[in-house]
């Protein structure tokens, strides 16, 4: 990716931001040079929390993580994240409809997701898509795990009640289907 010198100087940082805005609302910002899973990153810096998201999901998947899943594109110096789930479906008003990333048909842009948690309420918006890598096999560096973005956490019980309902439904597994090996 080339970038444009009179917009100002690339970062080079590894060190995620913090800050709480006088709305109330936590801004975490991902720098383009740590190179770990998005969403992982948010549910780490917010404690290790479960989450559920909604986000464009379609050519380098992140597939559904879980408390024992192995994640090698990591910073050490980060926390360990807790399970996210990668929501597939969602449903309003008693229709159902599309979550995943795709043709037109079934497209979905979204960036958000809730804490699963039950002892918290967590409503994250964000800018940055589930899709990279988890394992250094994959390249760390590619789609979204290379890419600097933002999230905004809003803790609000009766948001995160109405967007936990949006986002009820189907989910990714945890990893996809199995390449089979040639016979021999």
């Amino acid at each position: 990716m080339s970038f444009d010198p009179s917009l100002g100087k690339a970062s080079d940082s590894t060190q995620i931001t913090k800050d709480t805005l006088s709305s109330r609302v936590l801004l975490i910002s991902k720098p383009a040079d740590l190179h770990v899973p998005p969403w992982q990153m948010v549910s780490a810096e917010l404690g290790g929390i479960s989450l559920r998201v909604a986000s464009w999901w379609n050519q380098n998947k992140i597939f559904t993580t879980t408390e024992s899943s192995k994640i090698s594109c990591w910073d050490e110096s980060l926390p360990a994240p807790g399970p996210v789930e990668i929501a597939l479906t969602g449903e309003w008003d008693h229709n159902v409809f599309g979550l995943k990333g795709g043709l037109p048909a079934n497209s979905n842009h979204a960036k958000l997701g809730v804490s699963t948690d039950p002892e918290t309420s967590y409503v994250i918006f964000g800018d940055m898509n589930q899709e990279g890598a988890t394992s250094k096999a994959n390249d760390c560096a590619k789609a979204q795990n290379g890419r600097g973005g933002f999230f905004y956490v809003m803790e609000d019980q009766a948001l995160h009640e109405s967007v936990k309902a949006l986002l009820s439904g189907e989910a990714a597994p945890t990893r996809g289907p199995q390449k089979r090996k040639a016979k021999s």
